[in-house]
């Protein structure tokens, strides 16, 4: 058991140095681009990962998830609840900026990759939405097209906001960042 946990401890070590060496190369193959950390750009683009970091995890926290994530109505009550938490509409608030923020990066990292856009119509809009996450697709709104929650299973709802922070980290990591 001794040798099973010092063969463990030894592939971790060796696994960490791995990484620290790949990030390290990353960091200096970027030199001066939009990924070095020392650079004004840099420092603003790890600053908005680090942002949206602690967006997803302020959300993941909440303790109003409930009044507005369920797979049916009587699971998180729409609107009705939110007149009794208030707290609900700042949640629903967070997440649909976070939604926001994602579609309006799904939409540079298409034009980057080099999509052209005219006017977009609602449709094409809505693609980019849902390719950003799957959260749009949950949605619940009322008559006058206001979201009043999602349909969906918290755990579900849980693991594509762990997915979207995971892959913030990830990014903040790569511009440099410390893990």
């Amino acid at each position: 058991e001794r040798q099973l946990k010092e063969a463990q401890v030894k592939t971790e070590g060796a696994q960490r140095a791995k990484l620290v060496a790949d990030t390290a190369k990353i960091i200096s193959e970027n030199k001066g681009t939009i990924l070095d950390p020392n650079t004004a750009e840099g420092r603003k683009q790890l600053a908005l990962n680090k942002g949206q970091i602690d967006q997803v995890g302020n959300i993941l926290n909440s303790g109003n998830m409930k009044t507005a994530v369920g797979p049916n109505v009587f699971s998180r009550f729409g609107g009705l609840r939110n007149i009794f938490r208030p707290g609900a509409a700042n949640f629903i608030g967070d997440v649909e900026q976070l939604r926001s923020q994602l579609n309006l990066q799904s939409l540079i990292d298409a034009k980057a990759r080099g999509a052209t856009f005219g006017a977009l119509s609602d449709q094409e809009l809505q693609v980019l939405s849902n390719s950003a996450t799957k959260i749009g697709a949950w949605t619940v709104k009322d008559k006058n097209g206001n979201v009043t929650g999602y349909k969906v299973k918290e755990s579900d709802f849980k693991k594509v906001l762990d997915k979207i922070n995971n892959f913030a980290k990830l990014d903040y990591v790569y511009r440099g960042g410390s893990p």
